[in-house]
């Protein structure tokens, strides 16, 4: 298994859709490794449950990634961290943006005024 998270920043809508991403899924190798990384890519990286192809490197304090999708290629991601080894792997990645954020906000607040209210006023 393989995992990642982090932040992103979607340049099409920067307050909209630029937020946290997660990704899990089945990988080969052998790789461990924790760092900064900054990175980019072509399209969205979120397809629910689509999967992309990563190869992960880590040597030493640096890493690489590159990334696949249906497509072709998707991206590239570097990193600065301790870590050692080599994976590929095929892990879907799912988003939670600021308007997920502002949206279940307001789906609250009108649970809270249904709750709170009588609906007969």
């Amino acid at each position: 298994m393989e995992g990642g998270a982090g932040f992103v920043i979607d340049f099409d809508n920067v307050w909209g859709e630029s937020g946290a991403y997660g990704s899990l899924g089945p990988a080969v190798g052998k790789n461990l490794g924790a760092g900064a990384v900054l990175g980019f890519a072509l399209r969205d990286i979120e397809g629910g449950f689509q999967s992309s192809g990563n190869l992960d490197i880590n040597a030493g304090l640096l890493g690489i990634v590159y990334m696949e999708d249906d497509l072709g290629f998707n991206g590239l991601a570097l990193s600065i961290g301790p870590g050692g080894g080599a994976s590929v792997s095929s892990t879907p990645t799912v988003t939670g943006t600021n308007e997920d954020v502002k949206s279940l906000w307001q789906d609250l607040k009108d649970i809270w005024w249904w709750l709170t209210n009588d609906p007969c006023d």
